[in-house]
């Protein structure tokens, strides 16, 4: 059994899907990574009740309006449910035990940015575990396909970032957006849920407390880059990269990288290019892992970064300016009754 726990939060129908699809096999990867469990909340069960059951559901109920009907979903619209989403959270936390922090226990909060559940319920549970000092950080699955979508993704992200610089906390993501992938929905949704197999199995990795030098304070620090005592890193959103094999880590140049982490083969040297904040290296111990990944695998680093976020935000503001610029040159089409037609009062119709 490994020293550490990692707790992923799967909320709305979209990351439903996804830890579906991309992570309930993080539970059998067995000695040297993290032991994981999964709960999962929405506005509905419609999507729950088409997996696996392999963790806890809460659906979200009615404690904000007097409206006695169930909430089903939002149709995309974030703003339909937030309020009750945010009044949800404390009675959720506590059901699946995660009301304050826990030695060993890190969380990974996974939702939709372009929806409207998922990301209102995502946003208000990863800022209640950072006012609680939890070790938190985000899966986060955009989308810039449609105007709505897009409109939501660029929202999401910016108040993620508004709310960590609120707390003075620095909160890491990893984000794919799914039109990016390919052109295909179905091809960049299988593309998007593969990298986040991929990344969640390396951080289930490094956040696992059996490796040699790299403990779980190494990793709360990493993931609360705001708690270090000797350098200062500026609050908000941080993106979340990983890297394997020999050879230069290559980022944007409008990234900066702020802390890293690698882990390496016993006797393996690892050269490390960027220039950060802080790093820090540990050794594999477990056979297990070099069978899983391969030894070629090695090292492997996770670094958070500023920028590469922010410039998806600038490009997602480009899309959703012309995305306004066309809805406004849209115009109603009127269309003439035939000659001699007659309006009929009781019906509303044109005889």
């Amino acid at each position: 059994m490994a020293t550490n726990r990692l707790i992923i939060i799967a909320c709305g129908g979209c990351a439903t899907n996804v830890t579906d699809k991309a992570l309930k096999g993080l539970k059998d990867l067995g000695e040297g990574f993290a032991d994981v469990e999964y709960h999962f909340i929405d506005t509905s069960r419609n999507n729950y009740d088409n997996i696996e059951p392999i963790g806890s559901f809460y659906q979200v109920k009615r404690m904000v309006s007097n409206d006695k009907n169930v909430i089903n979903g939002s149709g995309g619209e974030r703003a339909l449910t937030a309020k009750e989403s945010i009044a949800n959270v404390p009675t959720f936390l506590d059901s699946i035990k995660l009301s304050q922090k826990q030695t060993n226990v890190f969380v990974c909060v996974t939702y939709s940015a372009s929806g409207g559940s998922g990301s209102s319920l995502g946003i208000a549970i990863t800022d209640a575990l950072m006012d609680k000092g939890i070790p938190v950080f985000n899966v986060i699955v955009g989308d810039s396909g449609d105007a709505l979508k897009l409109r939501n993704t660029q929202a999401v992200l910016a108040t993620l970032n508004h709310k960590a610089v609120t707390k003075g906390k620095c909160l890491i993501s990893y984000y794919v957006n799914n039109a990016e992938m390919d052109k295909s929905q179905t091809i960049g949704e299988k593309l998007a849920n593969e990298r986040i197999a991929n990344v969640m199995g390396v951080m289930s990795l490094f956040l696992s407390g059996d490796n040699e030098s790299l403990d779980s304070t190494d990793m709360a620090n990493f993931i609360n880059q705001q708690d270090y005592k000797g350098i200062k890193t500026p609050a908000g959103l941080y993106s979340l990269s990983f890297h394997k094999g020999v050879g230069d880590i290559k980022l944007p140049e409008y990234c900066l990288p702020t802390v890293a982490r690698t882990l390496t083969k016993p006797g393996l040297d690892v050269a490390f290019n960027l220039n950060v904040l802080h790093h820090k290296i540990g050794n594999v111990v477990h056979e297990n892992v070099f069978a899983k990944f391969g030894g070629n695998a090695f090292p492997l680093h996770i670094v958070a970064s500023s920028g590469l976020l922010k410039e998806e935000i600038n490009q997602l503001s480009k899309l959703n300016e012309a995305s306004a610029q066309r809805q406004n040159d849209l115009k109603s089409t009127m269309i003439d009754a035939p000659v001699h037609a007659s309006m009929d009062e009781d019906t509303d119709m044109f005889f």
